[in-house]
Formats: C-alpha cells, structure tokens, sequence
C-alpha cells in the first residue's frame, strides 16, 4: 500500500459522490473484515494522521486502547468505527470547520485504485500500449 492519503474535500464533485457511494458498500467488508488492514500500526497511525487536531487524534488513540487484539478482524471494523465517530464529531472545533470529508478520505487512501508513476513515466508501460 502506498503512504499518499487522499483529500476529500466538501463539496464533494459528483464522480467522487458516486465512487464513494460504491465504496461505502464493500469498504468494511474488504478492508476491516477480509483484509484486517488496521491490525498493522503504520496503517491505523496513517488513519489517525488524517483527524485535523491533537484532541481529535488523542481521543481516538484512547478510544483503540481498549482493543488491542489486532489479529482479530471485528477489532479492525470497531477501529474503524470509533474513527468514523470521532472524525464526525462537530464538538471538536477544527473537525467542525474543517471541510474535509475524512470518511471519504480514508476510503480513498485505503480502498480506491491508483495508477502509479510508472504509468506516466514509462513508454512501454501496458496503458500506453495500443489495443
């Protein structure tokens, strides 16, 4: 997995709306379930990197303490709903006034396909072949 993170920004242009909508369906079910990605540190920091503020990080790495078994795929899903909580709570002021969408951030960064460097870089590279 690469370490960019995708910015959502509010308001959200309609193919990005739609792609979300497609995401939001299969995202905990491939990612938390399936793929357990928040059982890694590096991934469930790149998550808490994405809150805006100190408060709103310290809050949710408190709230994950309470599951540290990190093999088991339903901790991911409960990680990935506290995130969900906190990342919408309006009380936080900088969560607030931010107008970052950071649910459909995280599903971009974690779920949506990417084309590399490589694509635009090599000259032999398969998008660049014809068919």
């Amino acid at each position: 997995m690469t370490n960019a993170t995708a910015r959502i920004m509010f308001p959200l242009h309609p193919a990005i709306l739609r792609a979300k909508e497609i995401l939001q369906k299969e995202f905990v079910s491939i990612m938390m379930k399936e793929q357990n990605v928040l059982s890694l540190e590096g991934q469930r920091n790149k998550l808490m990197n994405m809150l805006p503020s100190e408060e709103s990080k310290t809050s949710l790495k408190n709230n994950w303490e309470r599951f540290t078994d990190y093999e088991k795929p339903e901790n991911s899903e409960t990680l990935w709903n506290l995130f969900c909580q906190i990342s919408t709570d309006k009380s936080d002021k900088a969560i607030r006034n931010s107008k970052t969408d950071f649910i459909g951030s995280a599903m971009f960064t974690f779920l949506y396909p990417r084309i590399d460097t490589n694509v635009s870089k090599g000259i032999n590279h398969l998008l660049k072949s014809p068919f």
